[in-house]
């Protein structure tokens, strides 16, 4: 018996396996009509409102509840974009300087990452489809745009280089994975179509601890040493 254990061992080291680790999917970019549904799910989640006309979009601007498109050294957008439409949600802004941030970092001889697109209203989604682009999604029902939201933002993929591409994809897989954002690749126009979640960067804070007074106070060790009776020695 102890020889037949030898020979499988021995095998096991001659000839190791040849099967591949078992790795985890990539995360998908690939859109869909689940995505868009899971998308207004979310904005339903968070309580966002969408935009119907540019009447509104103002009143959520005066109100703080949109601020305007970064525009900085990592940020530039669109200068086809009408001004109006460059507003997003706080959270968007946060993200996209995140981004930008990164982004430069690792590319710091490049141009600043390019917003195509950020808030739209209901009116205005109609007229883009009016105009033939039908990869603009619809304006009611469950695949509805989120950009109607202020949530969305899409960056543009045709003013960068292929490695800049495919550091994009990492940036936006890893954020997707963690559960702060909902990131698609489009093709039919070449941008990244991105929804920024509300609690994006908002970091969990652990409870404070209890007051010393509500504390238990530690019971005393006893010592359990047995001390000697007086007269309790025996006499030589």
């Amino acid at each position: 018996m102890k020889k037949f254990w030898f020979v499988v061992v021995l095998l096991a080291f001659a000839y190791p396996s040849t099967a591949e680790p078992i790795r985890k999917p990539k995360v998908s970019l690939r859109g869909s009509k689940r995505v868009a549904i899971d998308q207004n799910r979310q904005a339903d989640k968070e309580g966002l409102a969408r935009i119907a006309d540019e009447k509104e979009l103002q009143r959520f601007i005066k109100a703080g509840i949109l601020v305007p498109l970064p525009e900085n050294l990592v940020i530039r957008v669109d200068k086809r974009l009408d001004p109006k439409y460059r507003y997003v949600r706080p959270q968007v802004r946060n993200f996209l300087n995140d981004m930008g941030k990164s982004h430069l970092l690792t590319f710091p001889t490049k141009r600043p990452l390019q917003i195509n697109s950020g808030v739209r209203t209901a009116e205005r989604q109609e007229t883009l489809r009016g105009k033939g682009n039908w990869n603009a999604a619809p304006t009611k029902g469950p695949t509805r745009s989120s950009h109607l939201t202020g949530s969305t933002v899409d960056i543009a993929k045709n003013t960068l280089s292929e490695s800049e591409v495919a550091w994009l994809r990492d940036f936006l897989r890893q954020k997707k994975g963690a559960g702060q954002i909902q990131a698609i690749e489009e093709h039919v126009q070449p941008v990244f179509h991105v929804m920024v979640f509300r609690d994006y960067g908002k970091e969990k804070v652990a409870p404070p601890a209890p007051p010393k007074s509500q504390l238990a106070a530690k019971p005393k060790a006893k010592n359990l040493k047995a001390k000697p009776k007086r007269g309790s020695r025996k006499k030589k």
